[in-house]
């Protein structure tokens, strides 16, 4: 399958080389506020409502493995705000705690925040993607979680580009089946 779908890509004109070193990672956002070392941002596009979120913050979590780096997301609304904008509100500080309740194990906090996330929006009638990426600075990776069609596309410093998850029947026949 992923032999499949890097044929896909390849066939698009993106070629992926799978090395994670001095990385940089950037999020498929438009981001129209920066301040210092924090940015969040917000588009409403053609919709009627703001729909669409993202966040950067550089965390430095005391006394936790892997706690200091770069935390990012974004939130891709659908049929309203509201899950967007609880996901926007909640991801940081449940991440937060799922990395100390973990000790630093970053899959098991981004499982955690997840599920969370879900517990938080179920009840909505909007959904929304999201794409979270954990960058700690004592490791050259990034580490990262997509629900959704929001890509996570990470540059290192030599341009070589590698991508996060795909959750789109557009690039994934395993999503297709999913949806049918």
């Amino acid at each position: 399958e992923l032999a499949a779908l890097l044929t896909q890509l390849e066939e698009a004109g993106i070629k992926l080389e799978l090395e994670y070193e001095d990385i940089l990672v950037k999020l498929n956002s438009g981001a129209d506020e920066v301040n210092g070392d924090e940015y969040s941002a917000c588009a409403k596009g053609k919709r009627s409502s703001l729909e669409d979120f993202c966040l950067h913050k550089e965390l430095d979590m005391p006394g936790i493995p892997h706690g200091k780096g770069r935390f990012l997301a974004v939130m891709d609304g659908s049929g309203g705000k509201n899950a967007a904008e609880i996901v926007f509100n909640n991801a940081l500080p449940e991440f937060s705690r799922a990395m100390g309740e973990s000790q630093g194990d970053i899959y098991k906090a981004l499982s955690q925040t997840f599920r969370r996330l879900d517990e938080l929006t179920k009840e909505k009638t909007c959904g929304t993607t999201v794409s979270l990426v954990y960058a700690p600075f004592d490791e050259m990776r990034a580490y990262c979680a997509v629900l959704g069609d929001s890509p996570v596309i990470i540059f290192d410093r030599k341009g070589r580009v590698t991508l996060g998850p795909m959750h789109n029947v557009a690039v994934s026949s395993e999503e297709v089946d999913r949806a049918v």
